[in-house]
């Protein structure tokens, strides 16, 4: 007979299929936690057991990710004030995933003196065919140049007719072969359509390989699949990305890209963005900020939306993102600015104002998460935030078995045109119903950037959380000005555990007021603060 720990256990591993569980899961886990464990399971019995299904869960990821890979990716290359020439090319090369040609070569070396936005060339990677690589040239908002490498990307296009012609010499009468080759028309079928011989047909169709650097009708047609989902793509990326993106790069070679609101040459304000919702913020504060005179300038951290990774983890990694957003403040001259932080975001932006008083003034906090020491965490934190918080401390290989869950089922979010409607750790939060549009759309970008590591950042973050956040004291001889913005359903903390926070920081405290519209909501709350002496 079934014993009631083994019947947990087996909850445990249905949820490797059934992720609409992980919530259950989640609590029951807490749960078990808190009990004497010996009476339910030992914390060792549960972390193998957790290793176990964690094997499983990683097996269907690595599944999801080779049916769901991308058809394209995009790297983006700063090269500075570059006119072209061997240096350009030395720059690129690594990126292009293959050598192009003597001709390519040349080509490229002379682009950034012409007026054309993008650039398709063929290059030979070792021992195979050519690929059709296509180039887009971008001015940053900073001015510098950069070049986007798009690698991979069906009909043909008016843009790709012109990159056809342009780059590769091809003919119309070419043109025309392709479309036919692009409806999935066989030789004969082609020759037919266009009221030309087989031979005739056939002899462009090798004059195109040999333009493009492939061989055969397969080939061919697939290369431009690619160049159309390419050019699908950086159109895509206009489309999804708000006008005020803007990316930087940092002393390091990383790059760091940020949104804006609010008014243009406002009074500065630095959004620290929590590790689950990411840094877009609604277009619908816009007015207000406007009104306010308030510019708020949101950077997403390391490894979040398109910021790059950091190359190693290091010791202190909460010092580390200060740092960062020290240099981001400095290369755009923002000088000393307001904070505003949202959940998790808090610790970052906490750590920020003790550690550069001179570029700080008031920091405010919408359902920001306080330090609990390691007594008060369960009177502090509430609901699943509590119970992960938990197990990541006590049974740490089960918070990866859990967090490998969220991310099994935030796959199913990797269609681009699928807007978010649920919240990303909370199901039951009908983001539809509550959101405004914008809201929506914010909640959408968010989901994205956080998922661009697949969550990888975030439990970084939440390990850090746990080792460096509590060691930030309160006894500094500049403590940071604080107004915390408490809503009545914060998912994070409990009013109490707000209160009690509050008075160990000497922090103005609001509560209650909606939660959802995220931001909308809150956002004369925030103005009224920043307009405090």
């Amino acid at each position: 007979m079934t014993t009631a720990p083994a019947q947990k256990l087996l909850f445990l591993y249905e949820c490797v299929t059934e992720q609409e569980h992980i919530e259950k899961l989640i609590k029951l886990i807490g749960d078990w936690l808190r009990c004497d464990a010996d009476t339910v399971i030992s914390i060792p019995e549960l972390e193998r057991h957790s290793q176990i299904a964690l094997s499983a869960v990683r097996a269907q990821m690595d599944a999801l990710q080779q049916e769901n890979a991308p058809e394209m990716a995009c790297v983006e290359i700063a090269i500075g004030a570059s006119s072209g020439g061997p240096s350009l090319v030395g720059q690129l090369e690594p990126h292009l995933g293959g050598q192009p040609d003597a001709e390519g070569q040349t080509r490229l070396m002379g682009w950034l003196n012409e007026t054309e936005d993008f650039l398709l060339i063929p290059v030979w990677a070792e021992d195979e065919d050519s690929s059709l690589r296509l180039l887009q040239r971008i001015e940053r908002p900073d001015g510098e140049m950069a070049v986007r490498i798009w690698q991979d990307s069906y009909g043909i296009t008016p843009a790709i007719e012109r990159l056809l012609k342009d780059n590769l010499k091809i003919s119309d009468s070419e043109i025309q072969v392709l479309r036919a080759m692009g409806r999935g028309g066989k030789v004969a079928e082609i020759a037919v359509a266009l009221g030309k011989s087989v031979e005739t047909v056939r002899s462009q169709i090798k004059s195109l390989s040999n333009k493009m650097g492939v061989s055969g009708q397969t080939r061919v047609a697939a290369e431009l699949n690619k160049i159309q989902r390419s050019l699908d793509s950086v159109a895509e990326r206009k489309r999804s990305t708000p006008k005020a993106e803007n990316s930087l790069t940092l002393s390091d070679g990383r790059l760091v890209q940020y949104s804006v609101r609010g008014k243009v040459g406002g009074t500065p304000v630095l959004f620290f963005h929590c590790s689950v919702h990411g840094r877009h913020l609604p277009r619908s504060i816009d007015p207000a900020l406007r009104a306010a005179g308030l510019r708020v300038i949101a950077p997403s951290r390391a490894g979040f939306g398109g910021s790059d990774m950091r190359r190693k983890d290091r010791a202190d990694p909460l010092h580390d993102t200060v740092e960062d957003y020290a240099e981001f403040i400095n290369q755009l001259r923002i000088g000393r600015c307001y904070l505003l932080a949202h959940g998790s975001g808090f610790a970052h932006a906490f750590a920020f104002a003790l550690q550069y008083p001179e570029l700080s003034r008031r920091l405010v906090t919408l359902d920001g998460i306080p330090p609990a020491s390691d007594g008060d965490g369960d009177s502090m934190y509430r609901g699943l935030f509590r119970d992960l918080m938990l197990t990541m401390k006590t049974a740490p290989q089960t918070f990866d078995f859990i967090a490998n869950l969220v991310n099994l089922r935030l796959m199913s979010f990797a269609d681009p045109d699928k807007r978010i409607r649920r919240h990303i750790i909370y199901p039951d939060v009908d983001l539809e119903a509550l959101e405004s549009p914008e809201g929506l759309e914010a909640a959408t970008l968010n989901v994205r950037d956080v998922m661009a590591n697949l969550l990888e950042p975030a439990y970084r973050e939440a390990r850090a959380y746990t080792r460096d956040w509590a060691e930030v004291g309160l006894g500094s001889n500049l403590p940071p000005v604080i107004s915390m913005i408490h809503t009545t359903n914060n998912p994070f903390v409990t009013e109490d555990g707000a209160k009690q926070f509050a008075t160990r920081a000497k922090a103005r405290l609001q509560t209650g007021g909606s939660t959802y519209p995220l931001f909308e909501a809150q956002i004369d709350q925030i103005i009224g603060e920043y307009a405090r002496p």
